[in-house]
């Protein structure tokens, strides 16, 4: 193999991968389509990681990424066989919605339960969301019920704008671990 990586079979084209990114950011049905979402950043990337979801695809800038611990996930993810698009700086930012390009993103598989498949005790409390007025009011539902120990969390119908998605996919990638997550 080449010292670029110019015959790895994982390493991706741009094109198909950037497309595909796009459409997940800015199309529910993409996504609902797909079953994957896209995070960036390097906290949301290893929150994702450290929870066990599983990385479809993995998008990096190695000029941009600087945080060695992400590397490192960079490094064992590639060594894993996970299909990865190495791309310049220029490249990253254009996918970014995040003030600065941190240099990580990445496909995730979503780990959604449709509704006939939830099993919750008797009188069990439901979070429903109907429309979120600032992205991380997300994450303080979602963390409230975590910690009052619910059963479940039932989400939403409201679309995401791409420059909002970034920061709900905080909150969604950390705790739904620990709730149902049922979109509608």
């Amino acid at each position: 193999m080449a010292a670029d990586g110019s015959n790895d079979r994982r390493l991706l084209d741009t094109g198909p991968t950037f497309s595909l990114i796009r459409s997940l950011i800015a199309d529910r049905r993409a996504r609902e389509a797909s079953g994957c979402i896209f995070v960036e950043g390097i906290r949301n990337f290893i929150t994702a990681l450290d929870h066990g979801w599983s990385v479809h695809t993995l998008v990096y800038s190695e000029r941009l990424l600087i945080a060695p611990v992400a590397r490192k996930w960079v490094r064992s993810l590639k060594r894993a066989n996970t299909p990865y698009c190495r791309v310049t700086p220029e490249q990253f930012r254009s996918l970014s919605f995040t003030p600065r390009a941190s240099g990580v993103g990445a496909i995730l598989r979503q780990k959604i339960l449709g509704l006939e498949e939830v099993s919750v005790p008797d009188r069990a409390c439901w979070i429903a969301v109907g429309q979120i007025r600032t992205p991380g009011n997300l994450g303080t539902l979602m963390r409230t019920a975590c910690a009052g120990e619910l059963p479940a969390f039932f989400s939403w119908s409201m679309p995401l704008t791409p420059s909002t998605q970034w920061r709900c996919a905080r909150a969604w990638v950390r705790y739904s671990d620990f709730l149902l997550c049922v979109p509608t």
